[in-house]
């Protein structure tokens, strides 16, 4: 999955992730890391293109209802989350997940 979320880091086109997915297919289907995220939460966080996120909705729509494990965010919170504030900005979501909000 490193290679998809240095995609989206990188502001790949939708073309260079199609091409990532094609080569690894797994990475749409079972790719869930220690956190319960999937591609589609890293590309929601690192801003990926519209043309991105269709994408990978369209090619694994299972993944929207996928949320991680201590917030319980799906990638439509995460999304919303980072409308308003920029990837490099954003402190890093993993940190303090055993705390109670």
């Amino acid at each position: 999955m490193n290679d998809l979320c240095e995609a989206f880091l990188r502001g790949a086109a939708v073309e260079e992730v199609k091409e990532i997915v094609e080569a690894h297919p797994k990475y749409l289907l079972y790719a869930v890391d220690q956190h319960g995220k999937v591609p589609l939460h890293y590309a929601c966080r690192f801003q990926a293109s519209r043309a991105v996120i269709d994408y990978l909705c369209r090619t694994c729509p299972q993944s929207l209802q996928m949320a991680t494990l201590f917030r319980q965010e799906l990638p439509l919170h995460v999304a919303c989350c980072c409308c308003t504030s920029s990837p490099s900005s954003m402190e890093d979501d993993t940190q303090g997940e055993d705390q109670d909000n």
